[in-house]
This record gives C-alpha cells, sequence and structure tokens, in this order.
C-alpha cells in the first residue's frame, strides 16, 4: 500500500476511534474520506477497506490459564504502583507499527495474567515458579513473551534470561527483535562501548534502556560483563537481559559468570528475582535421559541456572507442549510446568493448522498434491543422493511464487519481503544440490522474462507460456489481469535469489531480512533447507511452500510448518504443495492440539493444577508418534471410552492404501453381483438379491477413530 493511501488510513482510523467496525461504520468512514480528498479513486479506496478490515476488525480472546490454587494473584495489588516505562512503550511500538487496538488490548491482559502466575518480586522470601505458555506455530509467541519481559522488568525482575533455540540464526533473530522491543538500543552498539546509541524501536518513546549482555553478533561471553563496570547484580538499577542459544558452551558460561559472582558478593545464592523465558521449549530442554542417569547437558544447565536464584521463575513458551506435559512431575527441580500452564487464544487474521488442513478450513482450497517428487527424491535416501533434475511440481510451485510476487507489488503491499521455502531433505548435501538445481531453473526463467515476456512473440516461449497457465490456474481471481503481469513481472522477479540455509550456509546466504529493510524490493529469496527452517526462524512474506518429508512426530511436523501465521493482504496467493499422506497427518495433529486446549480448559474450570490433573494426547492409529520417545518415558497408552449419544459421526477419508483398495475390490464385486440397474430419479437401483448378500458392504471402521473427539459426554 503506498504512503499516499496509509495517511488516510490513519485518517480513517482517528475518525472510527475506538468503535467496533460495522459495515455501516466503514461505508461511512470511506465516504468521509471521498468528500475529504477528490482525488481518492475506487483502487484506492478498496486498499484502505481492506487495511481497516485487516486491523480493527481482528477478533481475538484472553487465554485461560490452570494454576495452583494457592497462588496469590500479586499483581492486581501493585498494578496501580508499577511505573510501566517497559510495558508503555513497547506498547507504543506495537500502535505505531499498525498493531490493531483488539489484539493490543488482549496482549495487554495475557501479559498480565502471564506475570501474576509468576512469583511476586517484591517479596523477599525465596519462590520458585515453573510455568508454561502455549501458543500456535507463529502466532504471535514472540510478542507475548517480549511483553511479559516489559513488564518483569517494571515490576522488579533484575535478570532476564531468553533461552532460544540451538541455532545462531534463530539466536540473532530473537535478540535483534529483543534490541528492537525492549532494550531500545542496538546491543552491538551497546557491548562495542559505542558512545553514540541511537535510540531504536521501544527505546524512542523512553529515556531508559535496559543493560544487555549479549548482542546479534554474540552469544554470552563473560567479557561481556564489562560493559557492568564490576557493579554487582545486586546493585544493577536496570535490569540485564541475556539471550543465549541452548547449547552447552554459552549456558556453561552464564552458569560460571554467575557462581563468580556469588562468591565475589560472598553469597551462597543470588537473591535478586530472574526470569527465565524457554523459547521453543520443546526442543532441547527436555531431559531426555532416564531418571536413574544424570540430565542431559541442557537440561541440567537450565536447572542450574535456576538453583542460582532464591527467586526464580521459569516459563517456557512453545506451540507444541507435548515433550512438556509429560516430563515427570514427581521430578521436583525438572521443568515440569507444576505451577501454571497459560493456553493463548490466537486471533481471527491467523492461518492455522485446522484452517489450512480440515476439509471445512478457510484456506484449504490452497494446498496443493506432489504426486511427482518420489522418483527424484525418495523419502528413504541417503546425503549421497544425486540431483539430477527437480520434480515438475517444483518447478510449478517456483513459477507461482514469481508470479504471486508480480501480484503483490502491483497491490503496492506494505510489506516488501517475498520467500518461498523448500524443505525436501534433512541432509545439507542434498539441500546444496536442491537449491543448485531450482536456482538453474530460476536463472533461466528470469532470462526468459526479462528477453521475451514483453515482446509481442511471448508465445513463442515454452516457458511463458507454461507461466500464463500457472496464473490462470492458480491467480486468475487475484484482481490482476495477465497483461499487468506481463508488465510488473520482470522488476518483481529480477532480485530474486536462491539460498540454502543450513549450518553450513555462507554468509551471503543468510537470510538477513533486516539488511534488506530499506531497500526498494527487500530480501526476495527462495529458500531451500531442512532444520534451520523448522524451528523458529521466520520467513518473512512467505507464500509458497514446498515440504516434501516424512517426520512422524506432532511436534516436529508442527514446528515444520513455516506456512503458518499471518498474511495480510496476500491471503489469497499463499500456496502449500506437499504429499497426500503429510496433508492428512496435519490434519490429525490439528484436530489432537485441538482437543490438548480443550482438555486445558476443563482443567481450568475444574481448578486443578497440572500436577494433578492427567494430560492426555491423543495418538495416532497408524504411523505418527506424539514427540520422540525419550522425550514421553512417563506416559502411557490407554483406551478412551466415549459415547456417540446424540452425535452425527462422518468420516471423509480412509488412511491406509492397503484398506481402501480392499473397499474398492468389495464395491466392485458387490455391483458385479447385482448385475443390470435401472435408473430411477437420476441413481442406480437394484431390486431382489438375498439378505445377506445385501449386507457384503465394505468393513470401512478402521480409519474412523481419527474423526471423533476423546472427550467424555
Amino acid at each position: 500500500m503506498s504512503k499516499y493511501a496509509m495517511d488516510h488510513v490513519g485518517i480513517a482510523m482517528s475518525i472510527i476511534n475506538g468503535r467496533p467496525l460495522t459495515e455501516s461504520l466503514l461505508e461511512e468512514v470511506l465516504t468521509i474520506l471521498s468528500n475529504l480528498d477528490s482525488n481518492l479513486g475506487q483502487t484506492e479506496l478498496k486498499r484502505i477497506r481492506s487495511k481497516l478490515e485487516s486491523t480493527i476488525g481482528i477478533q481475538v480472546s484472553v487465554g485461560g490459564v490452570v494454576r495452583e490454587d494457592a497462588h496469590e494473584p500479586w499483581l492486581l495489588d501493585q498494578k496501580g504502583k508499577i511505573e510501566w516505562h517497559y510495558w508503555d512503550s513497547y506498547k507504543q511500538l506495537l500502535v505505531s507499527q499498525g498493531w490493531s487496538p483488539a489484539v493490543v488490548r488482549v496482549l495487554d491482559e495475557d501479559t498480565d495474567n502471564i506475570i501474576t502466575e509468576c512469583g511476586n518480586p517484591g517479596l523477599e522470601e525465596g519462590w520458585n515458579i515453573r510455568g508454561l505458555v502455549m501458543g500456535d506455530v507463529q502466532s504471535g509467541k514472540t510478542a507475548s513473551y517480549s511483553g511479559v519481559i516489559a513488564k518483569a522488568a517494571d515490576a522488579g525482575y533484575k535478570v532476564i534470561v531468553l533461552l532460544t533455540g540451538m541455532i545462531e540464526d534463530l539466536r540473532k533473530q530473537s535478540q535483534e527483535r529483543l534490541d528492537f522491543g525492549f532494550v531500545g538500543r542496538d546491543s552491538r552498539d551497546v557491548l562495542g562501548k559505542n558512545t553514540n546509541r541511537p535510540a531504536i524501536g521501544a527505546g524512542n518513546y523512553r529515556s531508559k534502556s535496559a543493560n544487555v549482555l549479549t548482542s546479534v553478533d554474540s552469544d554470552f561471553l563473560t567479557a561481556n560483563a564489562q560493559v557492568l563496570g564490576g557493579i554487582p547484580l545486586k546493585n544493577i538499577n536496570e535490569p540485564i537481559l541475556f539471550v543465549i542459544k541452548k547449547n552447552v558452551s554459552p549456558l556453561k558460561n552464564l552458569n560460571e559468570w554467575l557462581t563468580a559472582q556469588m562468591k565475589i558478593s560472598g553469597l551462597a545464592q543470588h537473591h535478586v528475582p530472574v526470569l527465565v523465558i524457554d523459547d521453543e521449549a520443546d526442543n532441547a530442554s527436555v531431559n531426555v535421559k532416564k531418571e536413574d542417569e544424570d540430565p542431559a547437558k541442557i537440561n541440567a544447565g537450565i536447572r542450574d541456572l535456576l538453583k542460582k536464584f532464591s527467586r526464580s521463575s521459569y516459563v517456557a513458551y512453545t506451540a507444541t507442549p507435548f515433550a512438556n506435559i509429560f516430563i515427570n512431575p514427581d521430578q521436583e527441580d525438572d521443568l515440569f510446568p507444576s505451577n501454571f500452564i497459560y493456553s493463548l487464544n490466537t486471533p481471527s487474521n491467523y492461518i492455522g493448522a485446522s484452517s489450512i488442513f480440515l476439509e471445512e478450513g478457510k484456506h484449504h482450497a490452497q494446498l496443493r498434491d506432489i504426486d511427482d517428487a518420489e522418483e527424484i527424491i525418495p523419502h528413504a535416501h541417503k546425503k549421497e543422493l544425486p540431483i539430477d533434475d527437480i520434480p515438475a511440481s517444483l518447478k510449478d510451485a517456483v513459477r507461482g511464487f514469481l508470479i504471486s510476487c508480480a501480484i503483490r507489488d502491483i497491490r503496492e503491499e506494505e510489506l516488501r519481503h517475498r520467500s518461498m521455502l523448500v524443505n525436501v531433505s534433512r541432509f545439507t548435501d542434498v539441500q546444496k544440490r536442491v537449491s543448485e538445481k531450482v536456482g538453474n531453473f530460476l536463472w533461466d526463467l528470469q532470462e526468459e522474462i526479462r528477453q521475451y515476456l514483453s515482446s509481442i512473440s511471448w508465445k513463442k516461449h515454452s516457458e511463458l507460456v507454461e507461466l500464463k497457465a500457472i496464473f490462470e490456474d492458480e491467480y486468475a481471481n487475484s484482481g490482476v489481469t495477465w497483461e499487468q503481469i506481463r508488465a510488473q513481472l520482470n522488476d518483481s522477479v529480477a532480485s530474486i535469489k536462491v539460498v540454502t540455509i543450513n549450518q553450513k550456509s555462507a554468509p551471503e546466504e543468510k537470510l538477513d531480512y533486516s539488511r534488506y529493510k530499506n531497500t526498494e524490493k527487500g530480501r526476495r529469496v527462495i529458500a531451500v533447507g531442512g532444520l534451520t527452517l523448522s524451528r523458529g526462524l521466520t520467513l518473512e512474506g512467505l507464500s509458497v511452500s514446498y515440504f516434501y518429508r516424512n517426520s512422524k512426530a506432532y511436534d516436529t511436523l508442527l514446528q515444520m510448518g513455516r506456512w503458518f501465521g499471518y498474511r495480510p493482504g496476500y491471503d489469497d496467493l499463499f500456496r502449500i504443495w506437499m504429499n497426500s499422506d503429510a496433508q492428512n497427518w496435519y490434519a490429525h495433529i490439528a484436530n489432537a492440539v485441538a482437543e490438548l486446549r480443550t482438555d486445558f480448559r476443563r482443567m481450568s474450570a475444574d481448578r486443578l493444577p497440572p500436577s494433578r490433573f492427567g494430560i492426555r494426547v491423543k495418538a495416532h492409529p497408524d504411523t505418527l508418534i506424539v514427540t520422540a520417545q525419550n522425550k514421553m518415558r512417563t506416559g502411557q497408552e490407554f483406551v478412551h471410552s466415549i459415547s456417540f449419544s446424540g452425535a452425527g459421526i462422518e468420516t471423509a477419508y480412509v488412511v491406509k492404501d492397503q484398506l481402501n483398495q480392499q473397499n474398492i475390490q468389495l464395491v466392485k464385486q458387490f455391483i458385479k453381483e447385482r448385475g443390470a440397474a435401472s435408473i430411477q430419479k437420476k441413481r442406480y437401483f437394484w431390486r431382489g438379491g438375498k439378505k445377506a448378500s445385501r449386507c457384503a458392504v465394505p468393513r470401512c471402521h478402521e480409519h474412523q477413530q481419527l474423526e471423533y473427539a476423546i472427550y467424555s459426554r
């Protein structure tokens, strides 16, 4: 959207002034804008309407909590006495970025509720809190924990540790976001002792600045602590932030530095309150060793960190809490969320598993089948697999990505970044070979587009004809014509690069969207990868995903879903390519997650703490597992009785190919035995036949357990 239109959006929001967005109010506001500016055409008015609907029209509700009843809701008494420097500046930042007022209000309430469940930093006696916050994949958990961190700092927490995933790219991404939303300064300037430290993000709305001992370029090193000037932790005025990878070395460095600080001060424990936020808490944090063995090193490192403080709150954040809820609650020093579980709700504009993979989902029609990849990239392959070509379906996905880029540019979308995901192998060597082949195909396409698409002879070039066919099949209803695409496409796709995203990536292949934030086209990439693209990393402006993997764990599959999230202004353009088995897996997992959330609501209504409620997850009848076997040693499989009384149960598909074929043969045999049929009211009709024979229909009951819920009546 152009700045001209965005200025009018600001005027419109001032006119609306917090009132509920109804159709009549929307028409009234657009009429006022037309009267104020006669140069506003129908195209601009349509974009303004869309922007208002996608911000003010968003609906979202406050989450729910399962807690220990004994915990005091301390924040209610303190809220009016606390000076909310960090939170108010973060809230102002979100508003300036165009966040919906309704979403900001709910974020405010959710973060209040989460902080309330944490320990009261005003209490001098010791406390140790263990909690968990469940969101959805790419639904806004970062905004939630950023708000929790800001409020914790205002309330009196002095040490804040954010544990990120296991890869440096994810730690850097998290550091950048907290620099912008919490610290208010670039951490590189702080650790680099740059006297000129211009305010960024939330720092533009306040005079205070948090201390930070990690940076975008540096995980925690003991030398980083020199910026504190030797001041003991207990004497620090503003909170200290650490953003640390869940690797053994950074955790060890931090724990050793904290121990040294304790010795200097003559303390057995630090008495300042600490908040530890564990992002992607089901990854690496869970102890995978047997109970009679020493804990896994990262799990042990986190426990050690918490033990160094007499007042500690540990809050796990994850969209896939399956491993966390299987932690033994009787192991008191482990990380089971014994004090609370908080379930975040998602806004109405969030695109999640139910919206995509359930047949009634709003975006189900945007799934595309991969049925030609097995011969080129078999699911069971080794790192030596040669890649001589890429599947035709992947070529179509690339073509669709190019066209979607042009459409979004024609729509003058605010976000300039454009991304496509390709995840077909866990092996970095195979990823590199696939990346090279995709790069060759992209280069050929770009050259054809540059040289011939605008000429009158473009129809003589088969690749350009293929592009038009993809446009007509996929994007004919996008509000853009093929002639507009022809005029725009070269400018939109010339800067697209293919990059390989894994631990072996060269520096120039990093996504590094922030580096391109001020360029005209932003960062435009086709990202080929595996593990690095599967956990926490955000692909900005993702519109096409090509996913051909056979992971069998609920949590792994969900976390691979980088396509979940928000697609403002282009939710009609995104496409997801995967095979039918994977589509069915995601549909099952969507139901399992919905049932887990329902269980949390029942726990809350029954006022039972997490440690006293048997948390359950619906198993898959065939190939999937809930999480890795070594993460659910305390889990037990059981059969749950349910009632179908008063319910209509429908099963839309059969999960086993062998069962499908058996059923087809039974139907064919049944029809053959009936002989010739008459037609009555456009239906085939058979008369006669023995009763037993009439009942010889396919036995299709095995698959029904996919479709019904596990709730008792």
